[in-house]
Parts: C-alpha cells; structure tokens; sequence
C-alpha cells in the first residue's frame, strides 16, 4: 500500500478521535491490521490490499426489546 494512503488513514484516525468519534466507532476488515503490532506487540507487518476503510458503528435506534 502507498505510504500516502497509510498517513491518509493515521490522519483519518486523528481527526475521529479529535472531534469524539473514534470511541464509538471499530474499524473493520483489512486496515485493522494497522492496529495489529500495536495491540498485541507484535512485529506484524500489515499487507493492505485495498483502498477503502470500514467502520462498524453501531445503530443506537435499534429497540432493546420488541413491542407487542
């Protein structure tokens, strides 16, 4: 992956976590392999194939319980 598009990413991350996102949001699939060596303290070395970042967010309007 262009080291262009990995600092995209880390500016990415800095803003969400800036303006309060961050902590409300997981990243998913490939690129959160970026978070890999330093989660786990591993040498791991991401091979990011892709160009789009996913994130789960979840729906706070989903009903805890179902109405009758």
């Amino acid at each position: 992956m262009r080291k262009e598009q990995e600092e995209v990413f880390w500016q990415t991350i800095r803003q969400f976590k800036k303006i309060g996102l961050l902590q409300h949001v997981m990243i998913i699939g490939s690129w959160a392999e970026y978070f890999y060596p330093l989660l786990f303290k591993t040498d791991f070395i991401p091979n990011i194939r892709t160009r789009d970042v996913d994130f789960f967010y979840r729906n706070i309007n989903i009903p805890k319980e179902k109405s009758m």
